[in-house]
């Protein structure tokens, strides 16, 4: 009896490691902290988060942004109204046909 439930516990566990999911952070990958509003398009290619946009990633970390829109094909934010930005690489400052500047990450 005791045999068996040491073998259901050791299989069990063996299992449960050998198919649980690793979260390893990638460059690619971000955490949204807070948002107003988050739309996805009916494509699924891009999600609008709007609203008090608080993003980070392992490089990265954009604060109270008016809003941020991720392009899954592209695999880029582009950042608007967001004056509070932490960054470790390389970004685009680029100005808009409005004149309204806004910042473009390339995960």
């Amino acid at each position: 009896m005791k045999a068996t439930i040491l073998f259901l516990f050791f299989s069990l566990t063996i299992g449960f490691t050998a198919f649980s999911q690793k979260t390893d952070p990638k460059k690619g990958s971000f955490e949204l902290v807070s948002a107003d509003l988050v739309t996805l398009t009916k494509d699924s290619a891009t999600t609008i988060f709007t609203g008090n946009v608080d993003i980070k990633g392992k490089t990265f970390h954009f604060k109270k942004a008016g809003k941020v829109v991720y392009n899954r094909n592209e695999n880029t934010l582009l950042i608007y109204d967001c004056d509070n930005i932490e960054f470790a690489d390389s970004i685009c400052v680029i100005k808009g046909a409005d004149g309204k500047k806004y910042y473009r990450y390339k995960l």
